[in-house]
């Protein structure tokens, strides 16, 4: 493994660990969550809007690191962005924000917080005044369930 690989890859891991948009965010105007029912990984995606813009994204994970960082660098993105703007997000874009190369195995680790946006617009009602809403979960294998 050369110098440059071992510094991209501890630069993953410290960004999965401790990003600075990992966070519960208290009453989102809109909130998404998936998983990615081979591996297990789950992600929770809420955002804080003012009209039509994003205005502050943030989300809470469990899984690798390679998803982590993926909805850390897409929830930069987000912000400043209307929704709409953040579904027409290419994949080939969100490896770019990634910054890293990733094999096609683990692709989808990065690329879940994409999905679950794009996959999921019955969640893009409103939450406030609401209370507790529970939302579905997306599939990216709708043939295998979440317990």
């Amino acid at each position: 493994m050369s110098k440059e690989d071992l510094e991209t890859f501890r630069r993953i891991w410290e960004l999965s660990k401790d990003s600075p948009y990992m966070a519960k965010m208290e009453k989102p105007d809109l909130a998404f969550t998936g998983n990615n029912a081979v591996c297990g990984d789950w992600i929770e995606i809420a955002f804080r809007m003012k009209g039509k813009k994003i205005v502050e994204a943030r989300f809470l994970h469990k899984g690798c690191a390679l998803s982590a960082v993926g909805a850390s660098v897409f929830s930069e993105f987000a912000e400043g962005k209307t929704l709409e703007a953040v579904r027409k997000l290419t994949p080939q874009k969100q490896l770019e924000l990634f910054g890293a190369p990733v094999s096609p195995a683990r692709s989808k680790c990065v690329m879940l917080p994409l999905e679950i946006i794009k996959k999921n617009p019955s969640q893009t009602r409103s939450l406030k005044g609401e209370g507790e809403v529970k939302l579905r979960s997306y599939k990216i294998n709708p043939s295998q369930t979440r317990s």
